[in-house]
């Protein structure tokens, strides 16, 4: 009995170890291994012509990468094993186009962009239907192109004139939402199986509007504007990157609850997210955004914001991210870089591959973020420049002229707020103090911003749509600004340049109405100012949109007044940028900035004390 045991159990061990050794395998990652946890894909090439267009998990152990053959005119796929490095297909048919991966749950798939389809029954097998939609459409007649969204391997989506329809392949169709009569431009984004999210736009009359189209309900599910910021769609979530904030939103695909945000780490804004899936997100940031000055990649949970992963597991690549994906065991990540500005014959770009092992991966703490109480951070820039900021409900006061909308968005406030931070921290130490020093009775001693929503004129002859405006209280005795918080953050900081030169000038000209006197000298021959806000869009001439007549302003509404002349050479002049502005290489713009820094400098004390302040750096 003894001996008839001992050959079995040795069986039984040359058994178990064969699938010990297999289990050990199916973990292992082919590849060369960078680090710890990342692993390139070397095996991975391709010929000429050919350009890696999206990568995908197929299963635990097998990618799909989808491709454009540009010389022989194809797209297709290749799968790899990367337990083995393997290349199990590679399949193509004839076509032109950039294609992405869509999986759906029975292991088909489909390669496809706006507006071709193919699809795939299963990863061995040749394509079962191919749809091609607007072959010979004009690409420079934009208003004629339809938009198609292929969400199943029988229906689709597509926006004609914005008007969304569902349609099949058929032939079938319905219209699901009508925005016709009030907007001439519809982009449409899948949300999942669940929302449609929709940007509306009339090129008319400047307006937009963001919908959350609810599909089972067949109805609007929600109406924003979200900084008019495209929306980053994967196969499991949506999210949206607020403009110029660290706060993302999260449109799952499979929570009855379609909104959630989660914060960044990076309080700076300077995350670039490059991919997500239902539970996880990876974003990465290059060293100039940092605020450590180095390349970090990040990795957070969606579920709760917490962060993953943090470090520099990708530094040293000049690479560009293209596009990656996570396991559905959320074991690993691959992610495709393109070298940057390295072309070979018919457009190639090299591209890499790397496979990032996520296993284990526990939270860390994140630093803390400055941002996160606004009504902390507006104090502290209240503070630090001697000024009072007012949001919500207590910045709506009795503006002349104007009303302003109360203003909730917490993304839109506080880009309004680091606008203002980041510009008066380029005038110089005593400057707004000075401003505002009580030299005579009437003098105005303080600034005061207020942050609003949109908006609207109150008086017929005013701008019709303002972003700002400055004025002077002599109740309350200060310089006021008021701010239309809802545009994008360099749009903001713009306007706040503009009107603190208004600011300056009202000090300057309060003691001395001469001091201008110079200015008209700078006018060319036959061009003069309207002298009004009607209609000031329509006058281009001078301009530097002119080519008849010698330019000396900048744009039309520098030709409303002198003031607002000055107010956007002003702008100009403390441009982020370290590149001497384009408008100044025009003669007489250039003498006005000259002229304009010399009389500021005149009258300012704090001026005086340096050589050369920020508005100055242009100027011979």
């Amino acid at each position: 009995m003894i001996k008839k045991i001992v050959p079995l159990l040795i069986f039984l061990c040359v058994i178990l170890g064969y699938t010990i050794s297999c289990s050990k395998n199916q973990n292992k990652i082919s590849g060369t291994m960078i680090s710890e946890r990342l692993y390139d894909l070397n095996y991975i090439s391709k010929d000429k012509g050919v350009n890696f267009c999206d990568v995908d998990f197929y299963d635990e152990s097998t990618i799909l990468i989808s491709y454009n053959n540009s010389i022989k005119k194809k797209i297709g796929y290749r799968s790899y094993n990367i337990n083995t490095g393997e290349l199990l297909y590679d399949r193509s048919i004839d076509g032109e186009f950039y294609p992405k991966i869509k999986k759906f749950e029975d292991k088909s798939f489909a390669l496809y962009d706006r507006n071709h389809f193919v699809l795939f029954e299963s990863i061995e097998g040749n394509s079962k239907l191919i749809k091609y939609f607007d072959e010979n459409t004009n690409s420079n007649e934009y208003e004629e192109l339809k938009e198609y969204i292929f969400y199943s391997k029988s229906n689709y989506y597509y926006v004609e004139n914005a008007v969304l329809y569902d349609a099949t392949f058929d032939g079938k169709k319905k219209v699901l939402i009508d925005m016709s009569d009030s907007y001439n431009e519809m982009w449409s984004r899948l949300i999942g199986d669940k929302y449609i999210l929709i940007q509306c736009s009339n090129y008319e009359n400047g307006q937009y509007q963001t919908l959350i189209y609810d599909i089972s309900k067949e109805k609007i599910n929600d109406a924003k504007e979200y900084d008019s910021m495209l929306p980053y769609i994967f196969d499991d979530v949506t999210l949206i990157q607020g403009g110029y904030s660290n706060i993302v939103k999260i449109f799952s695909h499979s929570n009855d609850k379609y909104e959630d945000e989660i914060t960044l780490d990076n309080y700076d804004d300077g995350e670039m997210i490059i991919f997500a899936d239902e539970n996880l997100m990876w974003t990465h940031e290059y060293p100039e955004n940092s605020i450590d000055d180095k390349e970090i990649s990040r990795i957070y949970s969606l579920e709760d914001g917490s962060l993953l992963y943090k470090g520099d597991i990708l530094s040293g690549y000049q690479y560009t991210y293209n596009y990656g994906d996570f396991s559905d065991n959320k074991e690993m990540a691959i992610i495709g870089l393109s070298e940057d500005n390295e072309y070979e014959e018919f457009g190639v770009e090299d591209t890499k591959f790397f496979i990032v092992d996520m296993k284990n991966l526990s939270s860390i703490e994140k630093q803390k973020n400055p941002y996160e109480n606004i009504e902390r951070y507006c104090k502290e820039i209240s503070q630090r420049y001697g000024i009072e900021i007012f949001i919500e409900e207590e910045a709506i006061g009795n503006f002349p002229d104007f009303t302003g909308e109360v203003l909730k968005n917490k993304e839109q406030i506080i880009g309004s707020l680091r606008a203002i931070d980041e510009v008066l921290s380029k005038l110089p130490k005593g400057f707004i103090k000075e401003l505002c020093s009580k030299t005579y009775k009437n003098s105005l001693t303080g600034i005061n911003i207020y942050i609003t929503g949109k908006l609207s004129p109150t008086i017929e002859y005013a701008v019709s749509n303002p972003e700002g405006y400055a004025y002077n209280d002599y109740e309350l005795m200060k310089y006021c600004i008021v701010l239309d918080g809802e545009l994008p953050m360099y749009y903001i900081k713009d306007n706040i340049k503009h009107e603190v030169m208004h600011i300056i000038e009202s000090r300057i000209t309060q003691y001395d109405f001469n001091n201008f006197d110079g200015w008209y000298s700078f006018l060319s021959k036959g061009s003069n100012y309207n002298y009004s806000y009607l209609d000031y869009e329509e006058s281009y001439s001078y301009t530097i949109d002119d080519d008849l007549n010698e330019v000396c302003f900048i744009n039309t509404y520098s030709k409303t007044f002198p003031a607002e002349d000055r107010a956007e050479i002003f702008k100009i002049l403390l441009s982020d940028s370290e590149e001497k502005p384009q408008e100044l290489s025009y003669p007489l713009i250039y003498e006005k900035a000259k002229y304009l820094c010399e009389i500021i400098r005149n009258n300012f004390e704090s001026v005086k004390k340096s050589n050369k302040v920020y508005w100055e750096r242009f100027i011979d």
